[in-house]
């Protein structure tokens, strides 16, 4: 077990870190989700729903590995495939003052590497497993009050 210490006021949350989230419609094929996904270097996109749905902007999240396991891996023509078919949900979201210890938690229980970020119940970004290995300077900056423990 790796351990550190962190002062409880310095906690890092996840809207500092978070970026913008780039979506598509649930209803567009795979083969354009990952044209998307090419053009702005992103793994996954968040789904949206189309207009007229009475459960919220966001059906869930698309990712490569989805693409891969869902549409190639079963030999699936992805013009063919809409992103609704492949995509995973319930999405699984925390709130923008969410400790990045807690998101951490909550990623690895689940087994997820992303993981939209919400403000007053809606998306306002994402946060990527690459995320936080790049956060760990700013994570660890009061070092020298909190003790913190992670496991190997």
């Amino acid at each position: 077990m790796c351990e550190g210490w962190m002062s409880e006021t310095e906690e890092v949350t996840v809207k500092e870190i978070l970026h913008p989230a780039i979506d598509v419609k649930e209803d567009a094929l795979v083969s354009e989700a990952a044209k998307l996904m090419t053009k702005h270097r992103a793994g996954g996109l968040l789904v949206r729903r189309n207009v007229g749905t009475l459960l919220g902007p966001t059906a869930g999240i698309v990712t490569e590995a989805d693409m891969l396991e869902k549409v190639l891996g079963r030999g699936l023509d992805p013009e063919k495939i809409a992103v609704r078919d492949v995509m995973t949900a319930p999405l699984i979201t925390v709130d923008c003052k969410t400790g990045l210890d807690e998101a951490i938690e909550l990623m690895v229980r689940n087994n997820i590497r992303r993981l939209p970020v919400e403000e007053k119940g809606k998306i306002i970004g994402i946060i990527m497993d690459r995320d936080i290995v790049r956060t760990i300077p700013i994570y660890f900056r009061g070092a020298s009050k909190k003790r913190i423990f992670f496991p190997e």
